[in-house]
């Protein structure tokens, strides 16, 4: 098996400039292809398989040409190689499946894989599927290739969460057309839009919400936008109240940020302090931290 000490530079420039490549594309589709062709070629691999988990399963959602038939291939997490990997929840690395003990191979498969790379795909939170690297070669895959997997894994998860985010904002952007402007009516659609995706993709919602005690001139309510992040939404539900929804953020942090934008306000404002809670936002409702 080939040895390396660290990724040779010249495949961490490849795999930069493929994803560069990736975050041009329109279709996730194609990101996701290019990406997985390209984590194929680079560890000399013969296919690779993206699996993403749906109601205790996972369904084969993309793959590269030469694995084509796993399309639409739904295997139970608790009874399949790639649900034993999906739970572990870790990266694995096998030689040779077919004589690891970690893994039953079902009586009958004509599966020819024998090396394995295995790794949890995460957009933000737990894992919401898994990116499995495949070869009938044994011990095809050695250190470097198991830290380009990792990587490439890392750049399908950020197209997936491009995804989310621009699904949610066309969503919002169609909201808004149809709404009168009330921004609490607004506020109310986007966490119904954030929920529905954040359960999907496993990942948690925040809500900050605020109160200013003082003289809030124009200026100050100029701040508070400033500080919140491009990746937030600001929602003004009356004179002194609005709420930051935090798509990815957990608790902890979301209570950082709403420390920092108190800090900030009082301040920039003389007389001027905030006020703030954070929450969960849940199916049940809006859990308080």
């Amino acid at each position: 098996m080939k040895q390396f000490a660290e990724v040779h530079p010249e495949r961490i420039a490849a795999v930069a400039r493929v994803e560069a490549e990736a975050s041009q594309l329109e279709d996730v589709a194609d990101a996701i292809h290019l990406l997985i062709l390209h984590l194929t070629d680079l560890v000399g691999a013969e296919a690779t398989v993206v699996d993403l988990e749906r109601d205790g399963s996972l369904i084969s959602c993309y793959s590269t040409a030469a694995a084509a038939q796993e399309i639409g291939r739904v295997q139970e997490i608790e009874a399949s190689v790639s649900g034993y990997c999906f739970s572990v929840g870790g990266v694995l690395r096998t030689p040779n499946i077919r004589r690891d003990p970690r893994f039953t191979i079902p009586e009958g498969a004509v599966d020819s894989t024998v090396s394995m790379i295995s790794v949890p795909l995460h957009v933000h939170g737990p894992a919401v599927g898994l990116v499995r690297v495949l070869s009938s070669t044994e011990d095809c895959f050695d250190d470097e290739d198991l830290s380009i997997a990792r990587m490439m894994t890392g750049a399908i998860a950020r197209v997936l969460m491009h995804a989310v985010r621009r699904e949610i904002r066309d969503e919002a952007e169609d909201q808004q057309l149809l709404s009168s402007g009330n921004h609490t009516v607004r506020f109310a659609d986007r966490r119904k839009a954030e929920l529905r995706q954040s359960e999907r993709y496993g990942y948690p919602v925040s809500i900050l919400m605020c109160r200013l005690k003082g003289y809030v001139a124009g200026e100050v309510l100029q701040q508070v936008s400033a500080l919140v992040r491009s990746t937030d939404e600001c929602f003004r539900l009356d004179a002194a109240d609005f709420a930051i929804l935090m798509p990815g953020t957990s608790l902890s942090d979301a209570s950082k940020a709403g420390a920092r934008l108190g800090r900030t306000i009082e301040t920039a404002a003389e007389g001027v302090r905030l006020e703030w809670e954070v929450r969960s936002l849940t199916a049940q409702g809006w859990d308080v931290a």
